[in-house]
């Protein structure tokens, strides 16, 4: 699963960035429950991704700007 390999990848980063590091991406994995229909189950990887970005003390600036706002960075 994608968000097992982005885990896999913020790992290995760890090693290698300071705490001035910036990592940018969209890993479009629905991390928040805001994102998520009811339907959508919570898997393990999304759990251990979050614990993971949660450990490494990894900041989601647009969340972080925009608590409440349930808008996504692509649409069609």
């Amino acid at each position: 699963m994608a968000s097992k390999n982005i885990r896999q990848k913020l790992i290995e980063l760890q090693g290698e960035t300071d705490e001035s590091a910036i990592i940018v991406g969209d890993i479009n994995t629905p991390l928040s429950e805001m994102y998520r229909s009811s339907r959508q189950k919570i898997s393990k990887d999304i759990v251990e991704l979050n614990s993971t970005i949660n450990q490494q003390d990894i900041i989601d600036i647009y969340r972080l700007l925009h608590p409440t706002t349930a808008e996504y960075t692509f649409f069609s």
